[in-house]
Formats: structure tokens, C-alpha cells, sequence
């Protein structure tokens, strides 16, 4: 997708997000549900193909959800590895979350994409609900106390992306991460 049309997706996406927003923030509201009708599209927009409808195998998919990250004798699942392919040379990782979940201040999921990105050897990482979006440098090691601003580079809502839309296409597009 041109980087023109990307910016008019993510706007169509965020009045599409508000005709649902207080149903999507209710607690208990299902994730992988959210990232099927929110997080899904808004990455697609990025240039990535989630579905793969490329129909490619998964050894050549730009995106894995759910992806394995194995490290000794545990697995971990960060929600989305994007990379070329994704399966063995991810660029970097996004945790999914509701948007009840709020990202600004809630240390463990800043503490959970901090460690799949560390441990993947990612220079940065998202954590998104679409409401919220923040990366982070993940080559800081992750501390229990650390807060949730800690090794945060940036941090923005929803309403924002259009004004941060050149910063979102740059680093975090597919065709950004392929310059």
C-alpha cells in the first residue's frame, strides 16, 4: 500500500474504532477478537500482510501472530512478528492488548514487549491497543521495577496517528523497514 492510501486507511480505521470504542474498552473484551477487527487492519495499513493472503508459507510471511520465541527451556509468544520473513528474521515485535488495558502506565506489558524484543536481539518494540501506542528500546535490560516509561521512546494515542503518521511509516511500515 502507497504511503498516501495507508494514511487514509488508519484515518477510516480510527472513526471506525470510535463507533466502537466503549464496546471495545469493557473489560474482558477478547483480544485476539480486537486484533481481528482493529489491530489487523492498522498493521495492513503499515504495509504488512497479517492475513497472509499472499497465501505464502510460513517460512516467507512478512507477519506471524503468535509467534514462538523460544529462549533455554521456555517459549514465549509475542502477539506479532513482522520481519523478512517474520519466522527467522523479525524486525521487531508488537504486543497486542484491549484497549481497557491502559498501555501509558501499565508496567507489565512494557516489561513483557521490553523482554521479547531483548531477547530476540530487537533494537525496538511495540505494545498497542489501538487507543495507545508505545515502543520501546529493547536493548535495556527489562528490571521487575522497572515502570512503564522506562526504555519508552515514544508514546501517542489514536487520535495522534494522523500527525505521527510519517514517524509510524518510517520505522514501523514494511516498506520503511525495507530501507
Amino acid at each position: 500500500m502507497a504511503k498516501e492510501a495507508a494514511k487514509k486507511e488508519i484515518e477510516k480505521l480510527i472513526k471506525d474504532y470510535e463507533l466502537h470504542r466503549d464496546e471495545y474498552k469493557e473489560k474482558g473484551y477478547d483480544e485476539h477478537q480486537f486484533c481481528i477487527r482493529t489491530l489487523n487492519r492498522f498493521f495492513n495499513a503499515l504495509g504488512w500482510d497479517v492475513e497472509n493472503k499472499q497465501n505464502k508459507s510460513e517460512w516467507y510471511c512478512d507477519t506471524i501472530f503468535q509467534f514462538k520465541l523460544k529462549k533455554n527451556d521456555t517459549t514465549k509468544f509475542p502477539d506479532y512478528a513482522f520481519g523478512f520473513p517474520a519466522k527467522n528474521n523479525a524486525k521487531f515485535f508488537a504486543e497486542a492488548k484491549t484497549p481497557s488495558t491502559i498501555i501509558h502506565t501499565d508496567k507489565d506489558t512494557a516489561l513483557q514487549i521490553r523482554r521479547y524484543g531483548k531477547t530476540a536481539g530487537h533494537a525496538i518494540s511495540v505494545a498497542t491497543n489501538f487507543e495507545e501506542f508505545a515502543f520501546y528500546d529493547c536493548t535495556i535490560r527489562a528490571k521487575e521495577s522497572d515502570r512503564a516509561k522506562v526504555g519508552r521512546l515514544d508514546y501517542f494515542t489514536y487520535k495522534e496517528y494522523p500527525e505521527k503518521f510519517d514517524l509510524l511509516w518510517e520505522l514501523f511500515s514494511k516498506e520503511g523497514i525495507e530501507q
